[in-house]
């Protein structure tokens, strides 16, 4: 599946917190799925700690936004600020395994122009 465009302004305006969560849970999940699966396709990412944390830290929020699906949108919300707060160092321990890559990537016999693709 494929995210919708979303522009903040678009979220921002929904007024109806009914309809909000009903987008918040179709879209989440997606997002979640979308980023697990781009680590999971990365070449030698097992061999990479960092990169593991990080989609770990996917996984885990995808299953909990699954299992929020049905509950009120209360409880939801709940589950949505718990994720975001898994979440606010994630760019970071991206950065880091990016970088740990490239290098067992070169370390490998990679050349800097297989590294960067």
């Amino acid at each position: 599946l494929q995210p919708n465009p979303l522009r903040m302004e678009e979220v921002l305006a929904m007024k109806d917190s009914q309809a909000t969560a009903k987008l918040l849970r179709q879209e989440i999940p997606v997002r979640l799925a979308n980023r697990i699966a781009h680590l999971t396709h990365l070449d030698m990412m097992e061999n990479c700690q960092a990169l593991l944390c990080a989609r770990a830290r996917l996984v885990r929020s995808f299953k909990e936004v699954l299992g929020a699906a049905e509950m009120s949108i209360e409880d939801f919300a709940d589950v949505v600020r718990l994720v975001k707060e898994r979440h606010k160092h994630q760019v970071k321990r991206l950065t880091v395994g990016m970088k740990d890559l490239k290098s067992l990537r070169i370390q490998a016999g990679a050349s800097e122009a297989e590294v960067i693709e």
